[in-house]
């Protein structure tokens, strides 16, 4: 008896994390949450995916969009820092790979050439940024002339990513996909967990059209639900 109090007694006298170190170490649990979601999506669009991967990721079809229902009402049901953790890594994956089966594909289409070179629409908004770089007013295009918002943000990323065109696209989908996340959790703390995952299924589907163009309406959007 003596033995088991005395160990009772000095386990009670173990110091515990004072609240210093705990603000520390919480600090580095949300550093991970954040850092490695953002890692694995840049690391996901320099792999060589397999093609098959890739398609069924980026499926667009009903069943597509219950997969995606049910694995955000998965994550939204965690709790803590974990339901950070897995909503984040999820929401980056899926808008992840539709980007990079576009790059390695060389995927064209009305809007793009060889999966990132602007044509039409997206060629004028990027070619109004470009002209803005130069220290030149718009004069040429409808579209940048008619919304002259767009061309300047683009023109900020670029000269900020040092006009790499694939490195300001890559940000802008990686922007996408977090503000999504941000208004769905605002959404699932207000209505509940089904509409949140509702309302983050039909988003990642929407923004799939708009994945790897450099066109204003994901920023337009991105502002309407932040």
């Amino acid at each position: 008896m003596k033995s088991s109090n005395s160990m009772k007694s000095s386990e009670s006298m173990k110091p515990g994390l004072s609240s210093q170190e705990r603000e520390i170490l919480n600090y580095i649990y949300w550093l991970f949450i954040i850092i490695v979601p953002i890692v694995a999506f840049f690391v996901l669009l320099s792999l060589n995916l397999p093609l098959l991967l890739m398609n069924i990721i980026r499926d667009q079809s009903v069943f597509a969009f219950f997969i995606i229902l049910g694995l955000y009402l998965l994550c939204f049901r965690l709790k803590g820092k974990a339901r950070w953790f897995f909503c984040l890594l999820l929401t980056v994956i899926l808008f992840a790979v539709p980007l990079a089966y576009m790059w390695n594909t060389g995927y064209s289409d009305t809007r793009v050439i060889g999966s990132f070179i602007p044509y039409k629409d997206s060629y004028y908004f990027y070619n109004g940024a470009r002209t803005l770089l130069m220290g030149q007013s718009i004069s040429a295009g409808w579209n940048d002339i008619l919304r002259p918002l767009f061309p300047g943000m683009l023109a900020g990323l670029l000269f900020f990513t040092s006009n790499n065109l694939l490195l300001t696209i890559s940000l802008f989908v990686l922007a996408m996909g977090i503000c999504c996340l941000l208004a769905a959790l605002q959404v699932e703390e207000i209505f509940g967990k089904w509409p949140a995952a509702l309302f983050m299924a039909l988003m990642v589907l929407y923004f799939r059209s708009f994945i790897g163009y450099t066109m204003s309406e994901p920023p337009s959007i991105i502002q309407g639900i932040v």
